[in-house]
């Protein structure tokens, strides 16, 4: 199958890091964001109802949503100082900032749910550098036949072969929906760029996407880019 688009579920950017190295541009929801697929989930299941109304910075350049804890890439910086973390604009400035980042992500939001409700040939990316979630993944799974039961998805869980090795074959019981590709390692949540380039170039080369959505020329495969 050839797919119309990637879409990263979880948990941090770097899947989202390498659709953007290979060329495809195409942004959605979780692409860049940070959280365990639990939380996703809850978000999902409320229908993003009062995501990002309320923020609190998370490192010097996320925030995190404070109802739903799912973090994103955001204007608003902070630094820790005397072991606290500061925001490092005026209120007025932050405000400002998010509401400007909230709109940008009810737009991510709409695009989310045409997606979803188009005839287009979807793949789905799931990672976390810690044991996948297992129980969410069937959540996901679930809604996903709840909200779309006609959607031409597949769902990818990329795992490390210490992480392929614990859950033995409890991934089986989701159904022919879900694809098991294994990587050598995960990048560190500090530095989402320090991935296995060959390992995902490999999955992307099982499950391509269509040339006509490869609309930025390639990078070279340790480039990075500007959140």
């Amino acid at each position: 199958m050839i797919f119309d688009e990637y879409i990263s579920v979880g948990d941090n950017c770097e899947a989202g890091l390498n659709f953007w190295r290979i060329g495809y541009d195409y942004s959605s929801v979780f692409r860049f964001g940070r959280s365990d697929l639990l939380e996703n989930m809850r978000l999902l299941e409320a229908d993003f109802d009062g995501v990002y109304e309320s923020v609190s910075p998370v490192s010097n350049d996320m925030v995190r949503c404070d109802k739903y804890n799912v973090s994103w890439h955001s204007s608003i910086k902070s630094a820790l100082e005397g072991g606290e973390r500061k925001v490092l604009c005026s209120e007025i400035e932050a405000e400002k900032y998010r509401i400007e980042e909230k709109n940008k992500l009810m737009h991510l939001v709409k695009k989310w749910h045409q997606d979803l409700a188009s005839n287009k040939k979807i793949a789905f990316f799931y990672k976390s550098n810690s044991e996948p979630d297992v129980a969410s993944l069937q959540r996901f799974l679930d809604y996903l036949q709840y909200k779309c039961p006609s959607l031409s998805f597949k769902l990818i869980v990329v795992l490390t072969e210490e992480q392929r090795s614990l859950l033995g074959d409890r991934l089986g019981a989701l159904g022919g929906e879900v694809e098991v590709e294994v990587v050598k390692f995960f990048a560190p949540y500090h530095d989402a760029y320090s991935y296995s380039a060959d390992c995902w170039d490999k999955i992307f080369s099982k499950y391509p996407v269509s040339s006509e959505r490869l609309t930025r020329t390639p990078l070279g495969k340790f480039a990075r880019v500007s959140l």
